[in-house]
């Protein structure tokens, strides 16, 4: 991001509590989120399995990012409380099912609540997994970048960094970033 937009990218900003006063974001972009709002990156990198088995949803097996990003969302835009806690005979909706998107949710704090709360601030949630998947706003993201440096690359990265499989700036970036992970794991 920085080799994009340049000084408008702070990562992990120590003076953060004016636009987000409950948790320090890992980074952020003056003018870069929407309508030309402070955007605000909240990155997680996660493994969709588990050491036990039983933990594992099938979820996961079906939909991309689906044993990590329900998860993730929840802890960073939090969750509106849904239904009546209780079961169906006794009056409540029951437990909440994905599958139909019924039963009982209970409220949970976002850990941005400030920076939700606010108009000039645009929070995203940058999940990684493990196995190479990238979510949404990760790839809106990289679009943007892409589009800013219309795809090309730089001499120098052109002469230093590419190989056979690189030949734009996209392919460069989205390699470097997959190796990266999988080392960081």
């Amino acid at each position: 991001m920085q080799g994009v937009w340049g000084t408008l990218v702070e990562m992990e900003p120590q003076d953060h509590l004016g636009y987000s006063n409950d948790y320090r974001p890992d980074v952020t972009g003056r003018g870069l989120g929407k309508a030309r709002t402070r955007l605000i990156g909240d990155v997680k990198f996660k493994d969709p399995l588990s050491s036990n088995v039983e933990d594992i949803e099938r979820r996961g097996a079906f939909v991309g990012l689906g044993n990590t990003e329900p998860g993730t969302k929840a802890d960073i835009f939090g969750l509106v409380q849904r239904g009546v806690k209780g079961t169906v005979a006794a009056g409540g909706s029951g437990n909440f099912l994905p599958s139909t998107g019924t039963g009982y949710v209970a409220y949970k704090k976002p850990d941005y609540e400030h920076a939700l709360s606010r108009s000039d601030a645009d929070v995203l949630m940058f999940l990684f997994e493990t196995f190479g998947g990238w979510s949404e706003p990760v790839v809106r993201l990289f679009r943007r970048m892409k589009d800013k440096v219309r795809n090309k690359l730089t001499k120098r990265q052109y002469e230093h960094e590419v190989s056979w499989s690189t030949s734009t700036w996209l392919a460069l970036q989205a390699q470097r970033l997959s190796v990266a992970l999988h080392q960081g794991s």
